[in-house]
């Protein structure tokens, strides 16, 4: 097929339209901006600059799909056209393709500082590092951004949530002390700052702040939910009618309404109000499932693989030779089963550092400089020989000594690492796996109680399909129970925990060769930061409250209980 060669004339004109739909676009007038460009594609079609345009306009529209389609093609057509590579790498973070991003910022860096800066480029290459699990690298880029802009706010923020998430919390909170006396009124800043403060067990300076920024117009409901949910303090009673108020007048589907319910729900079942809490919860959840993907199949096939991909006869031989000697303790379960309750405690030893709910694990298997991903790190478990496993197992120690800067012994609260225990047998010879679980119907209510709104545990909305989630989780640990070395995986159930603390924490550290220490009693008087649900009960010392709530609403539960395996 011929080539048309464009004239000059016709080329200055098609730029025009592609200047003046994005002058539109701009205003905010898209429907005009692709009139504009449609009439472009009636004099040539395909015109890079409008094919461009068009991504732009996709872009402020937030449809980051099309918008990811149209720049595609003009940066695969002029891929050394710089803004088309930045808006392009930009398209691809918000469209959770960070690999790719990763390798086309620095590129942009290199051939145009001024412009990468001025894009927030090194946000972006940042927020892309930290997705792939380089987080020293991250930071390093966050860092160099800093040094041309100290009081870039976006900058400041997102280097405090990582160092937060690697444990360095002072130098978080330094940051973000930074960070809001640049932007006083950023309720984002005071929000992270908040989130901070009650991580760290500091309610009272949480609250302070939480109530000056009420008066910046921070969302009502965001303060008065972690205020609520701190404990006890002298407007509790106000601020709860406040709550249900918004709640009253909340859209019957909005997002707000949700937040409410939940706040609402576990405020009347500590008031022992246990049908209007099931009522608030049961509320919550189906306005959440309206708007949530769970993909049973998907999950059936998860855990199938898991199982298969790991029978007995790949435990014959269990070689420390070649092998790291990293010896980490990995807490697996489900949520809301009391693994913080058993992370802190063991952390009181001192023989041992809490890493927590960190992706470790799954990084090393997916590979480095990958994002790590469930669903293809299942994929590859069938593929795994003795050797690739190996390799896993020194990449989880690389991690865990370069990127998390950790030495010694450490414990790994990430509990869907349930389905990896074939893995971490393998990978790391001289680690254990401390399996905790709970009375069933009592660990499927705290679920169902639970706001998870990062849109994860999305079986949670639904009873039924929280009871065939858990049945899954039963039979895969039912699996590793049969097949794993003796002493590789110990147990222990919440309710034995709490009831004869010293007996069973002595029994779970002499299996993971360890010294009893009597300050492992103290998980109440714990230091650190705190980020799971379970930021409030771990700073209280250890208590049985909690054993047989789930029997007021035994009732409710029952579409539940015909999914469960006989433990």
């Amino acid at each position: 097929m011929a080539v048309i060669k464009l004239s000059n004339k016709k080329k200055r004109l098609l730029m025009t339209l592609a200047e003046q739909a994005a002058s539109f676009a701009r205003k905010g007038q898209f429907q005009t901006a692709l009139r504009i460009c449609d009439k472009a594609d009636g004099q040539y079609k395909g015109f890079l600059e409008i094919t461009y345009v068009r991504g732009l306009i996709a872009s402020m529209q937030n449809d980051y799909h099309t918008a990811l389609d149209w720049l595609g093609q003009a940066y695969r057509k002029a891929p050394n056209r710089l803004h088309f590579q930045i808006n392009y790498a930009s398209c691809l973070l918000l469209n959770d393709q960070q690999e790719e991003a990763a390798q086309i910022y620095p590129e942009i860096l290199k051939k145009s500082p001024k412009l990468f800066s001025e894009a927030n480029g090194y946000s972006g290459l940042g927020s892309a590092l930290e997705a792939l699990g380089e987080f020293r690298q991250a930071l390093q880029t966050y860092k160099q951004g800093l040094q041309k802009e100290k009081f870039n706010v976006e900058l400041l923020s997102k280097a405090a949530k990582l160092h937060s998430k690697l444990g360095e919390t002072s130098i978080a909170m330094d940051l973000l002390e930074k960070a809001h006396s640049a932007e006083p009124d950023n309720a984002n800043v005071i929000c992270d700052m908040v989130s901070h403060l009650f991580q760290q067990g500091e309610f009272e300076e949480a609250r302070s702040r939480f109530r000056k920024a009420q008066d910046i117009g921070l969302h009502e409901a965001t303060v008065l939910g972690f205020l609520i949910k701190s404990g006890n303090y002298a407007d509790r009673g106000a601020d709860l009618k406040t709550m249900r108020k918004l709640y009253d007048e909340a859209d019957v589907d909005a997002d707000l309404r949700i937040y409410c319910a939940f706040i609402l729900g576990n405020e009347a079942d500590k008031e022992s109000h246990y049908k209007e809490a099931f009522d608030y919860w049961a509320e919550a959840n189906l306005i959440r499932s309206q708007s949530s993907d769970n993909d049973e199949c998907d999950q059936e096939s998860i855990h199938q693989i898991a199982a298969s991909a790991f029978p007995a006869s790949r435990f014959t031989d269990i070689s420390c030779k070649d092998a790291s000697e990293a010896a980490p303790i990995f807490i697996i379960g489900m949520p809301r089963c009391g693994s913080t309750l058993l992370e802190q405690a063991l952390a009181r030893h001192p023989g041992l550092q809490p890493a927590g709910e960190i992706a470790a694990l799954h990084q090393a298997v997916n590979g480095r400089k990958r994002k790590a991903l469930l669903s293809r790190e299942i994929e590859k478990l069938p593929l795994l020989d003795d050797n690739s496993l190996l390799t896993i197992g020194h990449e989880y120690s690389r991690i865990i000594a370069q990127e998390y800067c950790l030495d010694g012994r450490v414990t790994d609260k990430m509990l869907n690492n349930y389905l990896l225990a074939g893995v971490i047998a393998k990978a790391l010879p001289l680690a254990r796996i401390i399996h905790i679980n709970r009375e069933p119907m009592a660990s499927c209510l705290s679920m169902f109680q639970e706001n998870f709104s990062d849109g994860k545990m999305n079986y949670s909305c639904d009873l039924n399909a929280l009871g065939r989630q858990y049945a899954r989780y039963q039979k895969l640990m039912q699996h590793w129970r049969k097949v794993l070395p003796k002493g590789v995986m110990l147990e222990v159930s919440y309710e034995d925990l709490v009831s004869n603390p010293e007996i069973e924490l002595r029994r779970l550290l002499e299996g993971c060769d360890l010294e009893w220490h009597p300050d492992c009693l103290s998980s109440h008087k714990t230091t650190g930061a705190v980020s799971t649900a379970s930021l409030i009960q771990v700073r209280k010392p250890i208590h049985q409250k909690s054993v047989a709530r789930w029997k007021h609403y035994e009732k409710q539960l029952e579409p539940i209980k015909q999914y469960l395996l006989p433990e």
